[in-house]
């Protein structure tokens, strides 16, 4: 007899047991969940007429067993998919279970053999007789079967258990098992939604990728996790699969739709980044060894409260341009020569003298054009050996405005114009990483288009360097910048690319190495003195892009082409985010402690009132949750490690300065 399209075995009564290996997956009425990895089911016969016992053993704990017999209260269902068939168990008590078998390692024959014992044991039961041939449409039927084959809009595969994060417990609870998973494309938009349906198709998550958060994969035990607000609730998902091929293929599909609905273009026009793309993905496994673990922590208590909007009654003089009320801080530059923290506030700047006791204000100066017109800087750093703070007016753009420190007032204007066309600056730099302490006049600034050398020794009114060193860069949306100690000029885009230029021999030369980056705006780049590691700053995460070459040279010198190392994507783990109730990740620029003796060890950045330091070493090792966090009392505005030491990091909250510190462990 021909049942589905196979062979059927002869129906006898169940007097022998059939076994078959698969994976088995139970949530019991707590939210229990029981898990097997591998898995022995036998179907045998009882000491009860016509009442067999469904019995599972874990192969790796041959101890651990779960057996129930096969009555009529045992809802009974098949459910089909690419690479895998699930058999699941229901009882009235909401006991949910299943048992899945891989395809791929198993005949049709024998999944057909174990489909047919169950059936007919159930049949037995009811009827109380063994079934004749002629009865096994009727035997068959007593097993519901459903198909999760996925539509043409939609690539799918699936997901063996949903579970979310319950913070009381601090552990996972499943939501529900068998479940199919898929990403639910728009062929007309590059709209990705990554959907999660139940056995009998309801939606039970559905969300654009681009509005998930915190997305790891764990390859070792084929999880996914991610972050994701449903009903202005902020929750924490996770995914588990059971079969290691399908993960691979879903984790690939995920990472180029997630990088396609970001960047909003074809994935293929990218071929050759997409390896690289989904490497950044991949999470390694939290540490577990005493002596790689991070002996350092903050030796402040963390803070609470808020701080008062009230502003100083200092007497102001009437003709000095005065900083609005509720001013915050803005900027923040950090002197590598003395002591000294310069923030902005409005249109003034504290000056903060930083020593062990913590910040201490010593003068505000006045932000004013040299026609007294104040103003507040979007843009600051210290020039020229640290006697000048240079600023950018985002309502004059064509302009680049010096401050002279000894003199505590704004000077000069530098237009930044060239042959009668507004060249506009966004963005500010120093033409190498320690140029800031000797007396290197030029500078680099950049905009959506270019990046360009300015030069205040020029005689004309514009100090930009014209000729050679112009070029526009047509849709390349700069939006950060940052120098090596040699003067390469690593460039960031608000498409997530970064551009990486030998610009210490000439600017308007193209880039040796443009990365792509995972598609999402770039607020902050920095890299190290050496240029070896790039550090790119996105809302949400941060990437650190090793640029060595196997040959020698770095990615400044060279293209790194399809064979460049992967990225190492830094981000706060589910359990931080979820226990310290951080509705939404906004990092600020984050930056490397400079030390121009021992080179980098540390990573500063924040987000809301919570400041991050990530162990740089550890990271370079693939131990990517080795970071600290601490709560200050309000949000930080940025956050920069003393110049040659990376245990002080000067603060700049919104209305405050501080000095926080890390100490060893004892």
């Amino acid at each position: 007899r021909v049942h589905g399209g196979i062979q059927m075995l002869p129906l006898a009564h169940i007097a022998a047991s059939f076994q078959v290996r698969g994976r088995f997956l139970a949530i019991e009425p707590t939210n229990k969940l029981v898990l097997f990895e591998e898995a022995e089911a036998t179907v045998s016969p009882s000491d009860e007429p016509f009442l067999s016992i469904l019995r599972i053993v874990d192969e790796s704990d041959p101890d651990d067993v779960v057996e129930f017999k096969i009555t009529k209260d045992l809802k009974l269902s098949r459910s089909d998919d690419i690479g895998l068939v699930s058999f699941e168990f229901d009882h009235p008590n909401k006991t949910r279970r299943a048992f899945v078998i891989n395809t791929d390692e198993t005949h049709a024959k024998e999944i057909q053999m174990f489909d047919q014992f169950l059936c007919q044991a159930l049949f037995e039961y009811i009827f109380r007789e063994t079934p004749t041939v002629s009865l096994i449409d009727q035997v068959m039927g007593l097993c519901s079967r459903q198909s999760r084959a996925p539509p043409p809009s939609a690539s799918k595969t699936v997901g063996m258990v949903l579970l979310t994060y319950d913070l009381v417990s601090a552990t996972f609870v499943p939501i529900a098992s068998g479940v199919a998973v898929g990403i639910v494309s728009t062929s007309s938009q590059f709209k990705h939604t990554l959907t999660v349906k139940e056995s009998d198709n309801s939606v039970i998550f559905s969300e654009d990728l681009t509005k998930l958060d915190n997305v790891t994969f764990e390859q070792a035990n084929l999880l996914i996790t991610w972050t994701a607000r449903q009903k202005k609730k902020l929750q924490v998902f996770r995914l588990v699969f059971d079969n290691s091929s399908i993960y691979a293929q879903f984790c690939h599909e995920f990472s180029v739709k997630s990088f396609e609905s970001k960047k909003q273009q074809d994935a293929d026009k990218f071929k050759e980044d997409l390896a690289w793309i989904e490497s950044a993905f991949n999470k390694n496994t939290s540490l577990d060894n005493e002596e790689d673990k991070e002996m350092v922590d903050f030796d402040e208590p963390e803070e609470s409260g808020d701080v008062s909007d009230a502003e100083s009654d200092d007497d102001i003089l009437s003709d000095t341009p005065v900083t609005p009320p509720h001013s915050r801080n803005t900027n923040l530059a950090l002197a590598y020569n003395h002591n000294r923290a310069f923030v902005s506030c409005g249109s003034k700047i504290q000056v903060e003298k930083i020593d062990d006791d913590g910040a201490k204000k010593v003068t505000d100066l006045v932000i004013a054009t040299p026609a007294k017109q104040a103003f507040t800087p979007s843009k600051m750093i210290l020039h020229h050996d640290e006697q000048s703070l240079l600023l950018v007016d985002p309502n004059r753009e064509s302009s680049v405005f010096r401050m002279d420190l000894n003199r505590g007032q704004v000077v000069e204007e530098w237009k930044t114009t060239l042959h009668d066309t507004v060249i506009p600056t966004r963005d500010l730099t120093n033409v190498s990483k320690l140029s800031q302490r000797t007396d290197e006049s030029t500078f680099f600034g950049v905009n959506r288009k270019q990046f360009f050398r300015m030069d205040p020794r020029l005689s004309t009114p514009s100090k930009v360097v014209g000729g050679d060193e112009m070029k526009a860069y047509k849709d390349a949306s700069f939006s950060c910048v940052a120098t090596t100690g040699s003067g390469q000029l690593a460039v960031g885009s608000t498409t997530g690319e970064i551009r990486m230029f030998n610009a210490a021999k000439k600017v308007n030369m193209n880039a040796k190495t443009t990365l792509p980056g995972l598609g999402d705006p770039l607020i902050g780049i920095d890299v190290t003195e050496d240029g070896e590691w790039i550090l790119g700053t996105t809302r949400t995460y941060l990437l650190l892009i090793p640029t060595a070459l196997e040959k020698g040279g770095t990615g400044f010198e060279k293209p790194m082409g399809k064979d460049k190392p992967a990225p190492h994507k830094l981000q706060l783990s589910y359990r931080d985010v979820a226990r310290l109730s951080i509705s939404k990740v906004h990092f600020s620029p984050a930056r490397f402690n400079v030390d121009d003796q021992t080179g980098e060890h540390r990573i500063v950045t924040s987000t809301g009132p919570f400041l991050v330091t990530w162990n740089f070493q550890q990271v370079k090792r693939g131990k990517l949750d080795q970071y600290k966090i601490h709560q200050l009392n309000e949000n930080i505005v940025d956050g920069r490690f003393m110049f040659a030491d990376d245990k002080k990091i000067v603060v700049a909250t919104k209305s405050q300065v501080k000095l926080r510190k890390l100490k060893e462990k004892v």
